[in-house]
């Protein structure tokens, strides 16, 4: 008996695991020309779609976080979809891309949501959900709010600049 073929479903999460390799700056280009469709839209990263822009992307981060290291905590997929939930974390040891904040020597945590949308085993189109303002303020580049107006036990409570560690 042969094994059975990989479900839509699965492939689909192993090309997501694959592509947040690439995004993240652990894989290089003959990976992301391997997964990434030429003409792929990269709705949230900056520098344009395909494998070049998202190579770029994955070099920018890397100058700011050199460090870089993240986690896939859940990944769902549905036919051509898949969608992961990672936590990101590094110390900034190089400028921000675009915020115009030097290195700042501050480790942060974050949480992201990515989404991929898969044809013929290539990213055809990627979506981010990233918190940004909690970036910027474990980044000391804004201050955390006075009085929270998170909740005392949601993540930024407890990963603020202004938390003592």
């Amino acid at each position: 008996m042969q094994p059975a073929e990989p479900t839509a479903s699965a492939v689909t999460t192993t090309v997501l695991r694959r592509f947040l390799d690439v995004v993240m700056g652990s894989a290089g280009a003959a990976d992301a020309y391997a997964l990434i469709a030429p003409d792929c839209l990269a709705h949230d990263t900056p520098g344009g779609g395909g494998p070049e822009g998202v190579l770029a992307f994955a070099q920018h981060l890397r100058t700011a976080f050199p460090d870089l290291s993240y986690d896939v905590g859940e990944c769902v997929a549905e036919g051509g979809l898949a969608t992961a939930r990672l936590t990101v974390s590094g110390v900034q040891r190089g400028p921000l891309p675009g915020s115009g904040l030097a290195a700042t020597g501050r480790r942060v945590t974050l949480r992201q949501l990515h989404m991929v949308r898969v044809v013929d085993g290539k990213v055809a189109e990627h979506w981010a959900a990233r918190d940004d303002l909690a970036l910027m303020i474990q980044l000391a580049a804004f201050p955390a709010p006075a009085a929270p107006i998170w909740a005392e036990h949601s993540y930024l409570a407890t990963h603020s600049a202004n938390t003592p560690q």
